[in-house]
């Protein structure tokens, strides 16, 4: 179901990770350390702001290939490569500029910034997540009825 944007309380979609297994991958996968803020819901952004949320893509399940790193000091980040997923969640994955997954960011830094990172290469490791929403007003990611 596809839901009008003011009947909804999300500022964004996107796949999602657990966070702890998430930065425990990241941190055997990668050496050094974060900077002062890490993501409390490591994602990757689909749609910003979006005027109509594709509900019925809640809790489907997508694959990404990590292949690029970067740190500029002020962010720090991941670029990624879909793998697998739903068709319909492909399609939203390939309107996306630059798919990356914000780490961490400096106090002067801001996470809307990691996309301008120059990405390395570096040995590639997979991902999953899930896709859903992120609540505004709770603060939260909402993938269906559940909310972590």
């Amino acid at each position: 179901m596809l839901t009008a944007r003011n009947k909804i309380d999300v500022a964004y979609t996107g796949v999602f990770f657990e966070k702890e297994s998430f930065y425990t991958l990241v941190s055997e996968k990668l050496s050094g350390s974060r900077l002062h803020q890490d993501v409390l819901y490591p994602h990757v952004t689909f749609q910003y702001m979006p005027l109509i949320i594709p509900e019925d893509l809640f809790e489907e399940k997508a694959e990404f290939k990590v292949v690029g790193y970067g740190n500029d000091g002020l962010n720090e980040g991941l670029l990624v490569e879909w793998q697998a997923g739903a068709p319909q969640l492909k399609q939203l994955y390939d309107e996306i500029k630059i798919p990356h997954i914000t780490l961490s960011y400096a106090e002067d830094g801001s996470a809307v910034n990691t996309r301008y990172l120059d990405f390395k290469p570096i040995i590639p490791f997979d991902i999953s997540g899930v896709f859903g929403g992120f609540s505004i007003s709770k603060n939260r990611v909402n993938i269906a009825t559940v909310i972590i």
